[in-house]
């Protein structure tokens, strides 16, 4: 189990030029994650929607997933 309030996921082809600070306390919940916006990414496709709803297994929406990929992108744990 990963105890930490931020996860910062990247591909290994991402060259960081200063240290990435996260974006504010976890347990503030006005604090939002951060993440690199794809647009094309589309989370309400039809086609991806179907699969997203089972993924999130009733624990949420669809409407809420943010367009953005697999990278970078600094995630809040649910605690």
């Amino acid at each position: 189990m990963i105890k930490a309030p931020w996860i910062f996921m990247t591909e290994c082809d991402y060259v960081w030029m200063q240290p990435v600070m996260s974006p504010g306390s976890a347990a503030d919940k006005n604090v939002p994650g951060e993440q690199f916006y794809f647009d094309y990414i589309i989370p309400k496709h039809p086609d991806v929607s179907v699969w997203l709803k089972k993924l999130l297994n009733g624990a949420g929406d669809v409407d809420n997933v943010p367009p953005s990929g697999p990278a970078p992108t600094m995630l809040r744990l649910k605690v």
